[in-house]
């Protein structure tokens, strides 16, 4: 029986990178998937880890050398997120049998509720606005709660 290929993680990555620019993806995406996975590649260099079979690692990466470091939930999470769609890409380009991901369960995200603004806080607010369109912007975002990148077009 001829034995697999094993391929370096390298080449994995630089298929990966192909295959995102084939695909279109944004530039932020893109960059976002540079950002969290070539630190995770480098720590598993140190660690003497090349060969993509060997990335049985990822839940040592994650869950100690993230957290060791304080890093935020939302931080460990994207990384976790790029990292599981990288090897999801490997398992479907057949240069894995099957993700090590598979079984590193995602990072949970604290939820945060965020402080209210006090009546002297949205007074101030108000006293700022220079038009009555500020003050009616001013007014729809107290009211309704949603966040000011989440209204379209009034700015």
């Amino acid at each position: 029986m001829p034995q697999k290929r094993q391929h370096t993680i390298a080449a994995a990555y630089e298929l990966f990178q192909l295959d995102n620019r084939s695909r279109r993806l944004t530039a932020a995406t893109a960059t976002t998937y540079s950002d969290c996975l070539e630190p995770f590649f480098r720590w598993a260099a140190t660690h003497g880890v090349t060969l993509l079979t060997r990335y049985a690692v990822c839940a040592t990466y994650l869950f100690g050398s993230l957290q060791d470091r304080n890093l935020a939930d939302h931080t460990i999470n994207g990384v976790a997120r790029a990292t599981k769609t990288f090897f999801n890409f490997c398992v479907r380009e057949d240069l894995l049998p099957e993700s090590p991901m598979k079984k590193v369960s995602m990072p949970k995200i604290a939820q945060r509720i965020l402080p209210s603004l006090t009546t002297d806080d949205a007074t101030k607010l108000l006293k700022a606005c220079e038009t009555e369109r500020d003050e009616a912007i001013v007014f729809f975002l107290l009211d309704t709660g949603v966040r000011a990148t989440e209204t379209p077009n009034i700015w």
